[in-house]
């Protein structure tokens, strides 16, 4: 098994920033199976992540719905009748998606 990754990753302890989308530079084979499993880790992270700063992935919507669907307002926001805190400001896209 091989896997290809920037050079930039390698040796590199914030390779986190790195985004193998948009990489220019040379890529280097990588066929050390923890190694391959590290850079699948570091990449991974990275994406299943980027929803974190949106109103799904912390505050008040976070909260309510959970990181897991756990939160109290799944069912309501599942049947139609989740109601939002006024007090709380989300785009109106937000909304959108809960109805």
């Amino acid at each position: 098994m091989r896997v290809d990754v920037p050079a930039s990753m390698v040796g590199n302890a914030r390779a986190s920033d790195v985004d193998p989308k948009t990489w220019q530079g040379p890529w280097v084979p990588v066929t050390d199976p923890n190694k391959i499993a590290q850079y699948v880790s570091m990449v991974n992270t990275k994406q299943y992540n980027q929803a974190k700063c949106t109103p799904f992935g912390s505050g008040y919507l976070m909260h309510q719905i959970g990181m897991n669907l756990e939160g109290n307002a799944v069912d309501s926001v599942l049947d139609g009748s989740f109601q939002i805190d006024p007090s709380v400001s989300l785009f109106p896209e937000a909304h959108k998606m809960l109805r």
